[in-house]
């Protein structure tokens, strides 16, 4: 999407899908020790900052200026540190970096861009290290909650099990959730969360 849409979006004093972290997300840290985190696409920062307050070593990226000097003025609030870089996902090169976590929450691409990020990204693991996913399932056309109208940027069960098949899948639904996160996020939401896992044995 557009740069622009998000600066435009992230342009008001307050933070449009609030500070907290995404329940799922949260929830997932509570039981993992912390270790090097990525979070693509992170928008203001919330999750970010959560995941910095429990001691994990956070890497994140948006492609929005407007979204970053947001993270980052969350993290001084917060008094911890992140590294906030501005950046598109496909164009986000971490280097000699490898994860134990890297976290897509609500993150929404066009299928090329979808399946090419789901190629790369985990790539972007240690052995042993978590992929994440937490966003909108196609069935969210029916509520208005949040998330893309184009039925094509929405996920999908079956595609993310087909691209993802490197990895070990540890948890893969879909459901109904109730959401409150901020005034973009708010409602009765279709969506899809994805927890896998690379393999020791893998490369």
């Amino acid at each position: 999407m557009d740069p622009n849409h998000w600066d435009n979006r992230y342009t008001s004093p307050g933070y449009v899908y609030g500070k907290s972290p995404a329940s799922f997300f949260s929830s997932f840290l509570g039981t993992v020790k912390p270790g090097k985190i990525l979070l693509p696409c992170e928008g203001e920062g919330r999750n970010a900052v959560y995941a910095a307050s429990l001691g994990w070593e956070v890497y994140a990226f948006d492609q929005s200026e407007q979204g970053r000097q947001k993270a980052l003025a969350l993290a001084r609030e917060r008094q911890v540190t992140i590294h906030f870089d501005l950046s598109d996902v496909l164009d986000f090169n971490p280097g000699n970096l490898r994860f134990d976590l890297i976290a897509f929450i609500w993150a929404h691409f066009t299928p090329e861009v979808r399946k090419a990020a789901h190629t790369i990204y985990p790539g972007y693991l240690r052995q042993g290290g978590f992929f994440l996913i937490e966003g909108f399932s196609k069935k969210q056309l029916s509520f208005t909650s949040g998330g893309p109208r184009n039925a094509e940027m929405l996920l999908d069960v079956i595609d993310i099990r087909e691209e993802l098949c490197g990895l070990t899948t540890l948890q893969l639904e879909e459901s109904l959730v109730t959401l409150e996160e901020g005034d973009f996020h708010r409602g009765e939401a279709a969506v899809i969360r994805y927890l896998g896992r690379k393999s020791d044995t893998m490369t």
